[in-house]
């Protein structure tokens, strides 16, 4: 039987432009997984960690960015892979990077550019990318505010909670 699992997140970082919303796209370099393909920040959710707290530590570590604030994308994507006969749940972040928020590139991507969410979308490979543009573009679409695909994320309230939560058991307990 297959199995579940959450252990990847995507965050798609957007700005403000001078033509509008703009989204910030990553080339992978050569000698990592699909070279040369345009993505959002996607990365493994570490043992103990959240999917959340994934995503703020993996846009850290990508780009170098702090975002000022934070959505959750309500879709989640997923994909099958037969290697591991596992199906992998995606959850997708959005996270707005702060005014002339500049790029420090990881050593995973060799380019980045920041591109118009419809220009953005044609860019990506996989058809999970493109719907979770689809839902940002739909939640984007009268920007400040957000429609029904993107909830707002109080992370200080989620580091607030988290940190009141019991350790998780060590290892070899139970």
């Amino acid at each position: 039987m297959a199995r579940v699992k959450a252990s990847l997140v995507s965050v798609y970082l957007l700005r403000e432009g001078p033509a509008g919303l703009e989204v910030l796209l990553l080339q992978r370099g050569p000698g990592h997984r699909f070279p040369g393909d345009w993505q959002g920040v996607h990365g493994h959710i570490e043992p103990g960690e959240a999917a959340w707290q994934a995503a703020l530590r993996e846009t850290a570590e990508e780009t170098g960015i702090e975002p000022t604030v934070w959505f959750r994308l309500i879709r989640v994507g997923s994909f099958y892979e037969p290697a591991t006969d596992a199906v992998y749940l995606v959850p997708a972040f959005v996270a707005l990077a702060p005014p002339g928020a500049a790029v420090r590139l990881s050593g995973e991507h060799e380019a980045a550019e920041w591109r118009p969410p419809a220009e953005a979308r044609e860019r990506f490979r996989w058809a999970t990318q493109r719907d979770d543009m689809d839902g940002i573009i739909a939640g984007t679409g009268a920007w400040p505010r957000t429609g029904p695909e993107l909830e707002r994320m109080d992370v200080a309230a989620l580091r607030r909670r988290w940190a009141r939560r019991a350790p998780p058991p060590a290892a070899g307990d139970g």
